[in-house]
């Protein structure tokens, strides 16, 4: 078979198995950090809470398990992978009633993510905040990551076809049901984030709900693929 020289930037979505994000971290700072802001409690999906972790140091739930999927299955493939941008985007849209200014936290806190696809409808690839652009190197972000690999955000399943209603015609529609890697808003001492039903529906869950996870990373351009059409059944076999 002749090669075909594709440029592309190809994100390999693999199931894992079924995880919570640990809303227990983001629980127990608001109930025994007496210095700290509300504010400062804004979750973190790759790591710990930010005040108990200002230095993104210890690894969250999920992230813990991407890296031991990683680890095991994909180090000899580093080589092929770019070091992307994974974007936790935490810019906040409002703070309700968590101002630390005076509020409480029966009234919601709403992130960015939320006010981009559940109001406008205007989805971004930016990242705005450098602290929230996690990387491997700090070249190019926050250099936090141990691995090349991430979480989709709720924006990029938005451009993919994505919806807050079924939908069973884009490529990430697998009757199964997993985290995307963007909060949405903070009520009472939760947080909930963006998930994907097996519906192919776009929807949120307090972070504490088990889900399935789909690592996500990037191929670098400029690869060859020497067979297969790129669908789950005949994937592309890269060189």
């Amino acid at each position: 078979m002749n090669k075909k020289r594709k440029r592309f930037y190809l994100c390999l979505i693999i199931l894992i198995c079924s995880l919570g994000l640990g809303s227990a971290f983001l629980r127990t700072e608001l109930i025994i950090n007496g210095t700290a802001t509300i504010h400062d409690a804004r979750w973190n999906i790759y790591f710990d809470n930010l005040v108990l972790n200002p230095n993104n140091e210890n690894s969250s739930v999920i992230k813990t398990a991407i890296d031991n999927w990683y680890s095991t299955n994909m180090v000899s493939f580093t080589n092929k992978l770019e070091d992307a941008v994974y974007c936790n985007d935490r810019s906040i849209y409002t703070l309700g009633g968590w101002d630390p200014d005076g509020g409480n936290a029966s009234e919601f806190m709403i992130f960015e993510t939320y006010h981009r696809i559940g109001v406008a409808y205007t989805p971004s690839f930016e990242c705005a905040n450098i602290s929230d652009s996690f990387t491997v190197s700090s070249a190019n972000g926050n250099g936090k990551l141990t691995y090349p690999v991430g979480l989709l955000t709720s924006d990029e399943a938005m451009f993919a076809g994505g919806k807050s209603a079924t939908n069973n015609k884009y490529y990430l529609y697998t009757g199964q049901t997993y985290w995307l890697g963007s909060p949405r808003y903070m009520y009472f001492n939760d947080a909930y984030g963006f998930f994907i039903l097996g519906t192919g529906y776009i929807n949120l869950s307090s972070v504490g709900t088990a889900r399935g996870v789909r690592p996500v990373i990037t191929l670098k351009p400029g690869l060859m693929s020497t067979d297969g059409d790129g669908t789950s059944t005949n994937p592309y076999i890269v060189e």
